[in-house]
């Protein structure tokens, strides 16, 4: 899955959620900072560290990790987003 992929799935996933009217305000904020950070990581003018890659990664798992407990059945798909995100080498 490219990086394209999976800032759809990333919107397709919010959009779920918010589909749901108990979204939480917080979770939306940080999709939304994880899709903006994926976005970043392949922005050819600015250039991604290891701290970058990082903290996404932490924050998609912090992420599952908060789905599991309060919308398990959208943990599906960003599970899907952090396998894409493995499989690019984030």
């Amino acid at each position: 899955m490219d990086q394209k992929s999976l800032t759809a799935k990333l919107r397709e996933l919010r959009a779920q959620l918010v589909a749901t009217k108990n979204a939480d305000p917080q979770t939306l904020e940080l999709l939304d900072e994880v899709t903006a950070d994926l976005d970043r990581l392949h922005d050819e003018d600015q250039p991604s560290t290891q701290a970058d890659v990082d903290s996404v990664s932490g924050r998609v798992q912090n992420l599952l990790t908060k789905f599991e407990a309060e919308h398990p059945r959208l943990t599906s798909v960003l599970q899907q987003v952090l396998d894409g995100l493995a499989n690019i080498g984030i």
